[in-house]
């Protein structure tokens, strides 16, 4: 396959803004959009087409995976983004209602659905979030696509990664107050787990045991 690469330049613009730029320069029909710390699997691009053939939608997006070439804690950091016993696997599997929240990370949209959501909003944190519930408003189709596989190489330390999730958590807030809808109890689930983990190490303290061992059967769990 020969592929025709053009390379552009601009000033820091944030991700979203810089994503449309990209695809305003774009001459295809259908745009990917990856993140720079991701690897393609070898079928990729062959998964992509065949998933779009059987069933198009206006948008998709894929799972990630640790490569074998990834770190210790790269790979730890992947399994905790991606284990049903840490974030139930909501970000690599298709939801009941077949409607998948997409991933800048891992995703495509046609050029039409671009041009008139226009494209990514200029916020740094959870962009493509907000920009799916954009597109689901504006009755666009998204699908989970489980064999476009890319290999996100994560953070590489455990400060880097923490500021990760708390930026997220930051713009967790914001989106509620923009889509009420995505106001769900399961996103007050890493809260209420701090605060029960906290609230047990100051009950061992005090002598009642009992709530820290159901922490220590969940950490032994995935550990």
């Amino acid at each position: 396959m020969l592929l025709n690469i053009k390379y552009l330049v601009k000033e820091n613009s944030g991700p979203g803004l810089s994503r449309n730029y990209g695809m305003n320069q774009a001459t295809g029909d259908y745009f990917i959009i990856l993140d720079s710390d991701c690897l393609l699997s070898h079928h990729y691009l062959d998964e992509v087409a065949q998933g779009l053939a059987l069933k198009y939608t206006d948008a998709f997006g894929g799972p990630d995976a640790a490569h074998p070439s990834f770190t210790l804690i790269q790979k730890a950091i992947s399994y905790a983004m991606t284990s049903y016993l840490t974030t139930g696997g909501l970000r690599n599997t298709e939801s009941e209602v077949k409607k998948f929240q997409l991933r800048s990370f891992n995703m495509g949209i046609s050029k039409e659905t671009f041009f008139k959501t226009q494209g990514f909003a200029a916020q740094n944190f959870g962009e493509d979030i907000e920009f799916t519930n954009r597109l689901w408003s504006a009755g666009f189709t998204t699908q989970f696509l489980p064999r476009a596989i890319v290999y996100h190489k994560r953070r590489t330390s455990w400060k880097k990664f923490f500021n990760q999730v708390y930026n997220f958590g930051a713009a967790r807030p914001v989106l509620g107050a923009m889509y009420p809808q995505m106001n769900g109890l399961n996103y007050w689930f890493p809260a209420l787990f701090m605060v029960g983990f906290i609230t047990s190490l100051l009950m061992m303290v005090l002598g009642y045991q009992l709530p820290i061992y159901f922490f220590l059967l969940y950490f032994s769990l995935f550990f």
